[in-house]
């Protein structure tokens, strides 16, 4: 068990959400209930999947959490990209969301490779 907030992949990922938020602001309204919703939920989950392994009493149980952590991010560029092709993001806020989300997975990765012991 441990201070989430010390794991620089959630410090990273704070950052990241907030920057979702913003872009999917600019959104138009008929995806609210869509590609918004759908960005805003996965960006939420991957932080709170890695503070809620990091409440857990067990190795294997953080671990799993770790691993819907990386499950959201990898949904997350999944949208990303789709926002891309639908022209709701720019090349340029694509190209930083992606680098940052990148930035977070690799970090969720090797979190869950030092956790089963590689």
């Amino acid at each position: 068990m441990q201070d989430f907030r010390k794991i620089r992949a959630w410090q990273e990922n704070r950052e990241l959400t907030v920057l979702v938020y913003k872009a999917t602001a600019t959104f138009p309204r008929s995806e609210t209930f869509g590609l918004v919703a759908q960005m805003r939920d996965a960006v939420v989950s991957i932080g709170a999947n890695i503070a809620e392994g990091c409440g857990r009493a067990t190795r294997p149980d953080t671990l799993r959490f770790f691993q819907m952590s990386f499950s959201s991010a990898t949904e997350l560029l999944h949208h990303l990209i789709t926002s891309s092709d639908l022209k709701f993001l720019n090349a340029s806020q694509f190209r930083e969301l992606d680098e940052r989300l990148d930035s977070v997975r690799r970090k969720i990765a090797k979190f869950m490779g030092r956790l089963r012991g590689e």
